[in-house]
Parts: structure tokens; C-alpha cells; sequence
């Protein structure tokens, strides 16, 4: 039997799909640029994608304190030495409470592939 979280979630899906409303912030051109000393990397993951949460301190601009990098293109070990270090990134974000979806993370002349699939 299919619960009724996992029949109405699928309902959004389709209906959010059919409604040309699926545009994610991971798709859309970045419109902060910016830099910041990286605190903290918290991995979260499932069977079929991986995120990064980044928590920034001494940001430019100063309202540019989390940020979210896609895992689809790279692993632990490429955003994990960045922790301590000034990253340069550029993000997409609608509200500047929100997150900021990360197109492109570098640090020391390191740059990350971190395009969404």
C-alpha cells in the first residue's frame, strides 16, 4: 500500500512538472558573487544525491553565511581541505535569509566542479 505523504508528494511532482514550475535555483545564473572563511561542511546525502551545507564566516558580502554545493560532481575529500580557507564562490539565492546555491567554488587557485547535473 503507497502512504499518503508518498501519493501527495508524487501529485506536486507532476503537477509542478506539468505547470513548467520546476525551474530550481540550481539552474538559474548566479547573481552573488562573493568570498568567505570556510567553519563547517556538513555532508547529507540518499542513494541518488549529495549536498553540502557550507557554513562561512567573514563573508563578502556580509550576509553571505550559508551556502549549499552540490555533491554530484565531486567527492568529500575535494571540498573537505577547504575548511579554515577563504573560498570564492558564485551562488544564486532569491532571498538574502535563504541559501545560496553554489555554480562555482574555488580556493587557493583550486577550482571544484560543482555544476549540477
Amino acid at each position: 500500500m503507497i502512504s499518503r505523504k508518498t501519493t501527495v508528494s508524487a501529485l506536486l511532482l507532476a503537477a509542478m512538472s506539468l505547470s513548467g514550475c520546476n525551474d530550481s535555483a540550481w539552474t538559474k545564473p548566479p547573481n552573488v558573487v562573493g568570498s568567505g572563511i570556510v567553519e563547517r561542511i556538513q555532508k547529507t546525502s540518499t542513494s541518488s544525491w549529495v549536498l553540502y551545507d557550507v557554513k562561512l564566516s567573514d563573508t563578502d558580502p556580509s550576509d553571505l553565511d550559508n551556502i549549499k554545493v552540490s555533491g554530484s560532481r565531486i567527492v568529500e575529500s575535494d571540498i573537505a581541505p577547504s575548511i579554515g580557507k577563504r573560498v570564492a564562490i558564485k551562488c544564486y539565492r532569491e532571498d538574502p535569509h535563504n541559501y545560496c546555491y553554489v555554480s562555482s567554488y574555488s580556493y587557493e587557485g583550486r577550482e571544484l566542479d560543482v555544476q549540477s547535473k
